[in-house]
């Protein structure tokens, strides 16, 4: 039994290294600035101004209303991976003799490269929208900083006028 589950595990990792390579290079692109500029901007987060701010704001929300639309894409080809699954399932079923629970093997095994790709957009998608998610909860975090630089140099401003 340990043997069998060690085989299971080490096919679920091979297949996962392949999967998980394919999926991140459909992403690296769309990735890549705006991870850079956000490691950019946590380096400087402490000393960065408020014009410097607003100006990372805009350019975060821009790369995010780009982003939307490259994630809605990815929805669509999602969508397609599975029907394109379930169509080779379907055919592979409906071609095979026997008993309902060999076709419905035999359907599965002949059509798990499709699974996997189905299994891969759904990871694409899904890092899409964690992507927008977390851009505007980071422009969102900025927005804050920024409203607190404002308010400390409304304060020093105060002191210096009464002074």
């Amino acid at each position: 039994m340990a043997r069998n589950l060690d085989n299971a595990l080490d096919n679920v990792e091979m297949t996962y290294q392949d999967a998980i390579l394919i999926a991140n290079d459909m992403c690296a692109d769309f990735f890549k600035e705006i991870n850079e500029f956000i490691e950019k901007i946590k380096t400087k987060i402490n000393t960065i101004g408020t014009d410097d701010l607003r100006l990372a704001i805009l350019h975060l929300s821009l790369k995010s209303f780009s982003l939307a639309d490259t994630k809605e894409k990815t929805l669509l080809k999602q969508e397609i991976a599975e029907t394109l699954r379930k169509e080779k399932y379907s055919q592979i079923f409906n071609s095979t003799d026997g008993s309902i629970g060999i076709r419905e093997n035999t359907a599965v095994l002949q059509s798990s490269e499709e699974i996997v790709v189905e299994l891969i957009y759904d990871y694409v998608a899904s890092a899409f929208k964690t992507k927008v998610d977390e851009v505007h909860r980071i422009v969102d975090s900025l927005k804050t900083i920024l409203m607190s630089k404002m308010q400390e140099l409304k304060i020093t401003n105060s002191n210096m006028e009464a002074i």
